[in-house]
């Protein structure tokens, strides 16, 4: 996927990232940042009201201090985001 500016994000299964990472380094290309991620097969896209509560949902969960990352599958309109 190719981004506004001009980055690409690049996904792999967890057991070949290493693998893909090595192989784009030694391709010259230097990762701004690399991770492992969860990434939901299925996603949910979500009308104002409830893009709204999840984000408020996940806002609380991200201030808890024993959370480290918080996932979600929801699709959330960028005009909802604001």
């Amino acid at each position: 996927m190719t981004n506004e500016d001009k980055s690409i994000d690049v996904y792999t299964t967890p057991t070949q990232f290493v693998a893909v990472k090595s192989a784009m380094e030694a391709a010259g290309l230097k990762p701004a940042h690399a991770e492992i991620t969860f990434l939901s097969a299925v996603s949910v896209d979500l009308d104002e009201e409830n893009a709204k509560q999840m984000l408020k949902l996940q806002e609380m969960l991200e201030d808890l201090d024993d959370v480290q990352n918080v996932y979600s599958n929801a699709n959330i309109a960028d005009e909802y985001l604001t």
